[in-house]
């Protein structure tokens, strides 16, 4: 169980890099229906919601979470905005709730010319799920994760830096 309420999610979640997620609280309301079916039985009301994309798709995923952010259920959108907007009819409220997780770069290429590669562990953009790009620079979701295990403490630190 987590020990922050207000813990944001991984930065990835079943592969997708997360993009923005909200924490339901009380300015939101559950509109009684999400319809969404897994099994054949509805998802009833997510603790916590995020939107994702994977590594060169168009389409964002909406991720309806439990409080530790495990993946309940997901539905696919064409766009973020659209992603919202069906959020919103499920949670009433929602929309002052959203939190912009990371900013992103999804454009992969395998020109050898112009390779692109996480700056911390060398890994090309085929070989990990997801790059996030800042001034040129890249870094793979799996070392976002393993930093974000060192900063809420889900990871031990090591001395062994390679």
């Amino acid at each position: 169980m987590s020990s922050d309420p207000f813990r944001p999610p991984l930065p990835t979640l079943a592969g997708a890099l997360v993009l923005e997620y909200a924490i339901l609280d009380g300015r939101v309301t559950y509109s009684g229906h999400s319809n969404l079916f897994v099994d054949g039985n509805e998802i009833g009301p997510a603790a916590r919601v995020a939107i994702g994309q994977e590594l060169n798709e168009a389409h964002v995923l909406l991720f309806h979470c439990d409080s530790d952010w495990v993946v309940l259920g997901v539905a696919e959108y064409p766009s973020l905005e659209e992603a919202k907007i069906r959020a919103e009819r499920v949670y009433r409220g929602l929309s002052k709730c959203w939190v912009r997780a990371i900013e992103v770069e999804f454009e992969a290429t395998e020109n050898e010319a112009d390779p692109m590669h996480c700056v911390f562990c060398g890994e090309g953009a085929t070989q990990v799920n997801s790059l996030v790009e800042k001034n040129g620079k890249f870094i793979c979701d799996q070392c976002i994760s393993e930093v974000w295990g060192v900063l809420y403490g889900d990871v031990k630190q090591t001395d062994d830096i390679s």
